[in-house]
């Protein structure tokens, strides 16, 4: 009787074994299947809100465009007194549908920035020239330079 006991011992530790391992590779195979089903939500979240983001910045944040830029230095009345200074000419473009653009210039010299805005009403489709008079900066500004941008917020 005791080689029956032996072989149940050792079919029953088989079994415990064999079940185990068994019972881990229903693990994995589970833990596979759940990071697959996670991975695919995470692609589909991340794919439709890079969408919705990229929507959103070209149709609502950038919904125009800056195509040029002039500087010109200018003689200015302010309070019935010449006053010398800059004129910047910005050229922009409305985009995707009506509404107002926020127009941003820096004029850069050797006597330090200056930042204005203006915001016009523009249609879709429309271009626009909007003029922005720096009377700051004095005659000896050198190296002046201006930079532009648009928003739609």
């Amino acid at each position: 009787m005791t080689e029956n006991a032996d072989k149940e011992r050792v079919r029953e530790i088989f079994l415990a074994i064999f079940g185990f391992f068994l019972q881990g590779i229903g693990a994995v195979i589970g833990l596979i299947i759940g990071l697959s089903i996670l991975a695919g939500m995470a692609f589909i979240v991340i794919h439709f809100g890079s969408k919705f983001i990229r929507n959103f910045s070209d149709n609502v944040i950038y919904a125009c465009r800056v195509e040029k830029i002039d500087v010109n230095n200018e003689v200015f009345i302010i309070n019935n007194d010449s006053d010398y200074g800059f004129v910047v000419n910005v050229l922009v473009r409305r985009e995707y549908r009506d509404g107002d653009v926020t127009v941003k210039v820096r004029l850069s010299s050797t006597e330090g920035d200056i930042e204005k805005r203006r915001t016009i009403y523009m249609k879709k489709d429309q271009a626009s020239v909007v003029q922005l008079q720096f009377p700051e900066p004095t005659i000896n500004a050198q190296q002046v330079q201006a930079f532009a941008s648009c928003t739609t917020i």
